[in-house]
């Protein structure tokens, strides 16, 4: 969080259900009481709390039950279809969220965006060896998913905003158009902007929110460029 306690980016991996009942009551929490209500929207006396979750962990079918028992592996890939399975079930309840200061009660409909991307040294072996042995293909279709649902999201928020606003989100939306063309940081740091761009709350996250996820130093100077309104980065390199 900045000066202000607005968010920049929360971390956390939310492969269960009770991992992801955890984590959203907090980031629900700390959006409603800083004020900044980041993804948050109101009908009647029921909440609705749209983040986006940008999963940095492997999807290669060799990271998961029987092979990873075999090989020296954590098993991430397991880890990665926990974790879709969790939000899945997130999505059809609503949960009542208690503030442990005051005792409120917030009664939440929770609206998780998952956005796979592996970021290890299997994603470089890619272009060299099946889609399906790298885990691309899975990662893909996660992904396809999750700009389908953000994209739609941006699309209704477009509605609310005027010229400027539009105009700038359009930009960005332009540059994402076909993200997987991308080169995989700029991908990334775009998504990360539009986040911004449209105040989602994001979540980065690998297999200990250590080393791959050291891109939350990125998304909290991306989180300045955006608060200064200046036009989106060419380079995004310069903002390491």
């Amino acid at each position: 969080a900045d000066r202000a306690n607005r968010s920049s980016c929360y971390t956390g991996r939310p492969d269960s259900k009770h991992k992801a009942t955890e984590q959203v009551s907090m980031m629900f929490l700390h959006e409603i009481k800083s004020q900044c209500n980041k993804g948050i929207t109101k009908e009647g006396d029921v909440y609705e709390f749209h983040y986006v979750v940008n999963c940095l962990l492997d999807t290669n079918p060799l990271q998961q039950p029987p092979f990873s028992s075999a090989l020296p592996f954590f098993p991430e890939r397991k880890f990665v279809e926990d974790e879709v399975a969790a939000l899945d079930t997130l999505k059809k309840e609503t949960l009542t969220v208690i503030d442990p200061d005051t005792k409120t009660q917030y009664r939440v409909r929770i609206k998780p965006i998952l956005i796979s991307q592996q970021a290890n040294f299997i994603h470089r072996l890619q272009n060299i060896l099946p889609p399906f042995l790298t885990g691309a293909l899975r990662s893909q279709e996660m992904a396809q998913k999750g700009y389908k649902e953000l994209f739609a999201y941006a699309e209704k928020v477009m509605e609310s905003r005027g010229p400027y606003g539009k105009e700038r989100l359009q930009a960005i939306l332009n540059a994402l158009q076909n993200p997987f063309a991308l080169a995989p940081e700029k991908e990334l740091f775009l998504r990360d902007l539009l986040c911004k761009e449209l105040g989602l709350p994001i979540v980065y996250h690998c297999k200990s929110s250590t080393d791959r996820s050291s891109i939350v130093a990125v998304s909290a100077a991306l989180h300045q460029w955006q608060a200064m309104h200046l036009p989106i980065p060419t380079d995004f390199v310069s903002l390491l």
